[in-house]
């Protein structure tokens, strides 16, 4: 409670980006102590940094004379202007998630866990154009999601959301969209012939995971078309193994 109070949205969506790297690194690093250590290092050192908002309104200060204006035209958050000698600066209003996958991260930024499992695991997408989203809900999803949604969505982004409840059927839950994507990846490294190798010489061996460093903490990649998971890297089909001992159980 101590911390809401005195950390700003920018701030914990700022951390939260951190830390999502910090974690790929840590997966990958041959010393992961190391590694979380070095994530810590580098939020202790943004941890006195300005937001860019904050540079904005210090920059207008420093030049003397620097003005805030409210609302823009339209009645809305129009975002911050400051003035500096004569010429105007406009701080441009926070930037709307690109993908219902950057609103759906946002919501766990926020603390908000109950509705990030139900955007997670109950929620379709049918249409993203901000600031309008259109979802369609499984029967158990709670009849407030629309309006929490829109509100979390308002005070992160300062303008006004239209969540719209549909019908459609729309796409795979992100939950399943990340399951598809794993089996998508574990077929495809099945097939490799090292792997292939490996399973057949130990019997009962099997896949236990696929680590992509190029997914998102949902298990997708940036860029993913449904039934088209992108898959990690191997090493080609006809690649000439340097040890062919590795090809042998001792």
């Amino acid at each position: 409670a101590v911390l809401a109070q005195s950390l700003s949205v920018p701030t914990l969506a700022r951390l939260w980006q951190m830390l999502l790297k910090g974690v790929a690194e840590v997966e990958t690093a041959p010393d992961r102590r190391a590694a979380a250590e070095m994530v810590l290092i580098r939020l202790c050192h943004v941890a006195d940094l300005p937001t860019p908002g904050e540079l904005v309104r210090r920059l207008g200060t420093e030049n003397g004379g620097a003005t805030v204006g409210g609302p823009g035209p339209s009645g809305g958050g129009g975002g911050a202007r400051a003035v500096m000698g004569g010429a105007p600066i406009v701080a441009a209003a926070p930037a709307l998630p690109k993908t219902f996958r950057d609103v759906v991260a946002l919501v766990a930024g926020q603390r908000e866990a109950l509705l990030h499992a139900q955007l997670l695991h109950h929620v379709h997408l049918v249409r993203y154009a901000p600031p309008v989203i259109e979802l369609r809900p499984a029967a158990n999803t709670p009849r407030d999601l629309a309006p929490r949604l829109a509100r979390l969505l308002q005070e992160a982004t300062d303008q006004r959301w239209t969540i719209a409840l549909s019908a459609a059927e729309g796409e795979l839950t992100l939950a399943e969209q990340g399951v598809a994507a794993d089996v998508g990846r574990r077929s495809v490294a099945a097939e490799h012939p090292l792997v292939r190798a490996i399973l057949e010489t130990f019997p009962g061996a099997r896949i236990d995971s696929v680590h992509d460093t190029g997914t998102d903490a949902y298990g997708l990649p940036a860029q993913v078309k449904l039934g088209e998971p992108d898959m990690p890297d191997f090493p080609p089909f006809d690649a000439d193994y340097e040890d062919d001992d590795l090809m042998e159980p001792d």
